[in-house]
C-alpha cells in the first residue's frame, strides 16, 4: 500500500482502553518485581533474567490451547457468526470501511505464451491505493471463467519470487484469471490497529476487483497461499463469505506453538485479544462449508 489510512487519536478511538490496560498490566508486573525485590534484604534484586521470566509466565498463562469443540447445526453456525463479528471488531473492521469505487490503473501489458500479465493499483480508502498482479489467461477454458485470489507469504522478492510467479502462471494456465495481492506490514500498536487490518482489508479488495472484471464469474472464486500466505487465506475464507474454495498451507497450528519455546511467527499473525477467546484451528475452520483444504 503507498500509504496509510488516516486513523483516530488515541483520545477518540475505542483501542485506547486497551492500551490503557496494557499499561496498567506493566505497571503492576513492574511493581510487583520491585516489592517482591525489596521484601527481605536477602532477597536478590530484580534482574532482566528476572523480568523476561515474567512475561514468558504471562505469556504461559495466555496461550493455553482453547478447546476446539465439535460442533454442528445451528450451534455451529452460532459460533461461526460470534467468532467472525469478534475478530472484525477487534481489528476495527466491524463496521467493514466503505467500498468506495476501486478506480484501478492499469500498467502496460507484459506478455507470456500463456496468459497477459498487469500490474494494477486499486484503492483501498480515499486516496489511498494497494497494488496487485493480474494475470489473464490466453486460452479460455471458458467465460465468465473461475477466479483465484493468490497471496503469498514472508518471501525476499515478495510476489516475484520464482517459485511464487510459477504458481501464478500455472493456475492462469489451467484457464482461472489470477489476481496476486502483496502481503504489506503496517500496524499502529498505541491504537490498536493490528497487521490483519490492513491485510484482511486489503485482500476483501482484492476480491472486490476480480468480482468487478468482466471475464470473472463472480461466483467462483478462491483463495491459497503458503506459510505467510498460507495465514492469510486463513483469514479470509473465515471472514469472507464470497469464497467458495480455500488452500490454506503450512500455518494451521495454535497459538501456543507459534509463541513457545523453540520458535515464533512474525507478528503480522495475531491481533488484539486474539487468545483470549479463540485458536488458531477454530478460525481456519470458519470458512465452512466452502472448501477448504489443509497442507
Amino acid at each position: 500500500m503507498l500509504q496509510k489510512k488516516k486513523l483516530q487519536s488515541p483520545e477518540n478511538s475505542s483501542a485506547w482502553p486497551r492500551f490503557s490496560r496494557w499499561l496498567l498490566m506493566v505497571a503492576c508486573l513492574t511493581l510487583f518485581g520491585i516489592s517482591g525485590s525489596r521484601a527481605g534484604s536477602s532477597q536478590k534484586p530484580r534482574t532482566d533474567d528476572r523480568a523476561a521470566v515474567m512475561m514468558t509466565q504471562y505469556y504461559e498463562h495466555m496461550s493455553q490451547p482453547k478447546p476446539f469443540l465439535v460442533r454442528t447445526g445451528k450451534d455451529w453456525e452460532s459460533r461461526q457468526e460470534e467468532i467472525r463479528a469478534r475478530m472484525l471488531k477487534d481489528m476495527h473492521l466491524d463496521p467493514l470501511p466503505e467500498r468506495i469505487p476501486l478506480d484501478p490503473h492499469y500498467s502496460e501489458p507484459i506478455q507470456h505464451p500463456w496468459c497477459t500479465i498487469h500490474k494494477v493499483a486499486f484503492q483501498l480508502w480515499p486516496g489511498v491505493y494497494s497494488r496487485g498482479l493480474l494475470f489473464m489467461p490466453r486460452e479460455w477454458k471458458e467465460k465468465p471463467a473461475p477466479a483465484v485470489l493468490c497471496v503469498h507469504g514472508h518471501t525476499d522478492d515478495g510476489y516475484a519470487d520464482g517459485d511464487e510467479q510459477k504458481r501464478y502462471l500455472m493456475f492462469a494456465k489451467l484457464g482461472y484469471v489470477t489476481f496476486v495481492t502483496p502481503q504489506d506490514h503496517h500496524d499502529d500498536i498505541l491504537r490498536g490497529y493490528p497487521h490483519q487490518t490492513y491485510m484482511v482489508w486489503n485482500n476483501m479488495r482484492g476480491l472486490d476487483f476480480l468480482q468487478s472484471l468482466p471475464e470473472v464469474d463472480p461466483s467462483r472464486i478462491g483463495v491459497n497461499g503458503l506459510s505467510g500466505g498460507g495465514l492469510q487465506s486463513q483469514m479470509l475464507v473465515a471472514l469472507d463469505r464470497r469464497l467458495k474454495a480455500a488452500t490454506i498451507a503450512g500455518i494451521t497450528c495454535d497459538y501456543r506453538e507459534k509463541l513457545f519455546t523453540y520458535t515464533h511467527h512474525c507478528e503480522c499473525n495475531h491481533w488484539p485479544e486474539a487468545m483470549t477467546y479463540t485458536d488458531q484451528p477454530e478460525i481456519s475452520a470458519l470458512g465452512f462449508p466452502a472448501a477448504v483444504q489443509f497442507l
